[in-house]
């Protein structure tokens, strides 16, 4: 699928479809809950509601 195709399928679908394939987990953070990834001197520090994707490639 092209660039230019892939602006016309929604965010949603892009990640429901990520979380059905293999070496992709996701982290649910719910409405109002409080959420910090922290990856070497970066950190977010946050509140839900979020999706983190992990992908393992």
């Amino acid at each position: 699928m092209t660039k230019d195709a892939m602006e016309h399928v929604s965010t949603k679908e892009i990640v429901e479809t990520l979380f059905g394939r293999k070496g992709v987990e996701q982290l649910v953070v719910n409405p109002h809950e409080e959420f910090k990834v922290s990856i070497g001197d970066n950190e977010k520090a946050d509140t839900g509601p979020v999706k983190i994707i992990i992908v393992y490639d």
